[in-house]
């Protein structure tokens, strides 16, 4: 449903399902609530929310076990560097 709601430009509610796929899944070794971080993360930066994106990027890298973990903390951490340098 996140990804649907910020297709349509619906971030807040692409927000609140990215929280709930998260509560739902983070202790299960499936990539949904991971990805469902990084997206979270990507919508808060692009709205130049840092530190809330910086906080949703760290709950993906913590996440471990699922599929996709190393792209998905890629990715994550890559964001995290972003911030870094428009921070500077």
């Amino acid at each position: 449903m996140g990804r649907i709601y910020s297709e349509l430009g619906k971030e807040y509610e692409a927000l609140r399902a990215y929280q709930d796929a998260i509560g739902l899944g983070k202790n299960l070794q499936y990539y949904y609530a991971a990805n469902s971080a990084l997206q979270a993360g990507k919508i808060l930066e692009a709205k130049k929310d840092y530190a809330k994106a910086t906080a949703f990027f760290n709950i993906a890298i913590e996440m471990k076990g699922h599929d996709y973990e190393s792209s998905i903390e890629t990715q994550a951490k890559a964001g995290i560097k972003r911030i870094e340098k428009k921070q500077d």
